[in-house]
């Protein structure tokens, strides 16, 4: 029976601890601030310490975040945006009280790293009166995005997911 998860988690922690002051003490001794020595073998790509927490932690998980630029859109409205963000393999489309001129198609809106596999249909809600409609929009592997069945006057808002085999953003 091996220890608790929390332990494993704390040796392992401590580890790269213990063999980060012994690095940064054999790497630069003229340097005696640890914070600096640090930052130093961060910065080298080349750096064990470096590749070793690339290891634990994933950077590919780490959520990048790029703007959709749609011409003629509307974002005057606070809070109004239209974003994708990746987090792995998973890219996730906000599309935030943003007025699109009717029935739009913009090649290439969504940027490389971010693009579906093949395409992605998802859906925006439009508050009209007392009414709920709904918006399609369909995100292409070439990262072309088209709206249908809004108006010019509609307010967009929804999101919606889909998965990417894209080389992650750098």
């Amino acid at each position: 029976m091996g220890a608790e998860p929390s332990k494993e988690r704390y040796s392992d922690s401590r580890m790269i601890l213990d063999e980060t002051a012994e690095y940064l003490v054999s790497r630069s001794p003229e340097i005696s601030d640890t914070a600096n020595k640090l930052d130093q073998i961060l910065e080298d790509l080349s750096s064990p310490l470096r590749r070793k927490i690339a290891d634990i932690h994933d950077t590919q998980r780490v959520p990048r975040t790029a703007a959709v630029k749609i011409p003629g859109a509307d974002l005057s409205a606070k809070g109004s945006r239209i974003v994708v963000t990746r987090s792995g393999d998973v890219v996730e489309m906000l599309v935030g009280a943003v007025k699109v001129p009717q029935n739009t198609v913009v090649s290439r809106a969504i940027p490389k790293g971010f693009r579906p596999m093949v395409f992605a249909f998802g859906s925006c809600t439009v508050r009209d009166g007392d009414r709920v409609r709904t918006v399609e929009i369909r995100v292409g592997a070439s990262g072309q995005v088209s709206f249908f069945g809004n108006q010019s006057s509609d307010t967009l808002r929804g999101t919606f997911q889909w998965l990417t085999s894209d080389l992650p953003p750098e």
